[in-house]
């Protein structure tokens, strides 16, 4: 009963603990038909984060999209579909290139719970966005804001979901803009607007920028056109000047007929492109080396293909790609990965660079370790040594294969943000530990088929709990 418990509790960890996919999600509130609000869920995800598969036709990732809609206790709609991003170019595979989709909803006047759960069916990591959702006021002025890279003048099929009319927008739910395009675009609609005695509407625009808590920026426009039932605004803000970092975007709204004042609230940030080759080694070889450590199977294989020049342009959008808060000038991952390499060659250094060690390569991926036990082979002095569930004759294979030396080896357990255990064995007595055994079946560790019998006769599994 002991062990049923612990295996679902770990099954329970795990689920929860499952990695992240890389997404970035964004919704907008505008105005639909019959005083209902419209909400657009654009996502968008770049083409490294998530897992490619060689097919006939190309490379092909699968996303899969489940969409719930609760009214307090109750589900008032459940829709769920499969995005297959298939492309040519294997470069691409590797490449921070965006993919962009939009959900479109339209729902009833009331406030509901919407979650939107997004699941990378080839390595089953996981995102999911959740939002209260508060429908526009009736008699409000302002929807929400979209802000895009650009918009372009475009009649053709190609991403029709983006289209108004004949302009395709190309939004950015990450809200990141760079800095040497010059521009951002921003769209937004406007309704119960008053009509003066030409049938115009007559509006007061303020932009407002700020940094934190200082003013950066303070655009004043005035507004005026053909009055109609919704009124879309649509314009760019110049990024001249501008340093990387997050900003906050306040527009202010005042209809100069009926002297009704609205505002609105968002942020964008603004991030310049480094051309800088990121290289942590003297020589390509080992930089590659040391990023392959991050591939799973199928990237490795697509990797193989590549050219000299396509494996270099692939670091350094690694690199850019793993950085978790582009708005500031320090890359905390490529940080992170320079501090455990340091320490891996401290401690994990035998013969040969500790970062190239079976341990140092695991410390890199992972980290410290949750817990870490050190035994010795065939001593019988470990908790389970009574009861261990070797059958004779495994004890006699597990005896052959210790009985000359006594071995040290070491169990890794994650538990925090990973459900994974390693184990690593001191075969030649030289210090250089190597990984026998790996409980992640999408780590891209390999176990040793017999890497039981390294263990002696008195190794009980119950040690990996």
């Amino acid at each position: 009963m002991r062990n049923f418990i612990i295996v679902i509790l770990l099954l329970i960890s795990s689920m929860l603990l499952a990695e992240q996919l890389s997404i970035f999600v964004d919704s907008n509130r505008f105005f639909g038909d019959d005083n209902k609000t419209q909400v657009e869920i654009n996502y968008s995800f770049s083409y490294n984060a998530v897992d490619f598969i060689k097919q006939q036709y190309g490379y092909e990732a699968e996303i899969f999209v489940d969409i719930s809609i609760m009214l307090g206790e109750k589900s008032i709609k459940n829709e769920s579909f499969t995005n297959k991003v298939i492309i040519s170019d294997a470069t691409k595979v590797f490449s921070d290139e965006m993919y962009l989709d939009k959900i479109t909803l339209t729902l009833p006047a009331y406030d509901f719970h919407l979650s939107v759960d997004f699941i990378d069916t080839h390595t089953e990591s996981s995102y999911l966005w959740q939002y209260d959702l508060v429908p526009l006021d009736i008699d409000g002025l302002l929807s929400d804001l979209e802000l895009s890279s650009f918009v372009n003048r475009d009649t053709t099929d190609y991403l029709v979901k983006f289209h108004r009319g004949d302009q395709l927008f190309q939004v950015m739910p990450n809200h990141t803009f760079r800095a040497e395009n010059g521009y951002f675009e921003y769209y937004q609609q406007i309704r119960n607007l008053f009509e003066d005695e030409n049938g115009k509407y007559q509006l007061e625009q303020e932009i407002l920028v700020k940094s934190g808590d200082t003013l950066i920026d303070s655009i004043k426009n005035e507004l005026s056109g053909e009055i109609a039932d919704i009124i879309s605004i649509q314009d760019s803000i110049l990024l001249e000047g501008y340093e990387d970092g997050y900003y906050t975007l306040i527009m202010n709204y005042r209809d100069k007929i009926a002297y009704r004042k609205e505002q609105v609230e968002d942020y964008f940030c603004v991030k310049s492109r480094k051309s800088v080759n990121i290289r942590l080694f003297s020589e390509l070889d080992d930089d590659i080396k040391l990023v392959s450590y991050f591939m799973n199977s199928s990237d490795k294989n697509v990797f193989k293909t590549l050219n000299l020049d396509g494996k270099s342009n692939y670091l350094n959008k690694f690199w850019y790609s793993q950085d978790p808060n582009p708005a500031t000038e320090e890359n905390e991952f490529l940080d992170q990965v320079k501090s455990r390499i340091q320490y891996a060659n401290q401690f994990y250094s035998h013969f040969k660079p500790g970062w190239t060690s079976d341990m140092g390569r695991i410390y890199i991926k992972c980290g410290k370790p949750y817990e870490i036990r050190k035994l010795t082979t065939n001593l019988g002095e470990n908790e389970f040594s009574e009861s261990s569930d070797y059958s004779q004759d495994e004890r006699a294979t597990a005896y052959y294969y210790n009985k000359y030396t006594v071995k040290n080896y070491e169990i890794w357990k994650y538990r925090m943000d990973r459900n994974s255990t390693y184990i690593f064995i001191d075969q030649l007595t030289s210090g250089d530990y190597k990984l026998i055994y790996s409980s992640d079946d999408n780590d891209g560790e390999t176990t040793q088929v017999d890497w039981k019998k390294y263990l002696g006769y008195d190794f009980d599994e119950r040690l990996l709990e």
